[in-house]
């Protein structure tokens, strides 16, 4: 079992508290997208964990459930200050 955890519970203050993983960098794409795409598709990930905040999980859980196609199994873990 290859698990690939996926770090995104940064505060981004220099970016004014903004989700930076979830702004878009094309049409079609994330930066939270293509680090989920490359574990899955180039590591070959049977299994990702998200490092996450309290402040920041629910908007990773709505963009994952309403962006991410793979049926890969996703584990959230929250990161305390």
């Amino acid at each position: 079992m290859k698990q690939v955890i996926i770090a995104a519970a940064g505060k981004a203050t220099r970016f004014g508290g903004t989700l930076k993983e979830l702004l878009p960098l094309n049409e079609t794409d994330t930066s939270l997208l293509r680090a989920i795409q490359n574990a899955v598709l180039g590591m070959n990930a049977d299994e990702l964990v998200l490092i996450t905040s309290i402040d920041k999980i629910n908007e990773h859980l709505k963009y994952i459930d309403k962006n991410v196609p793979y049926g890969i199994p996703i584990s959230y873990r929250i990161q305390k200050n």
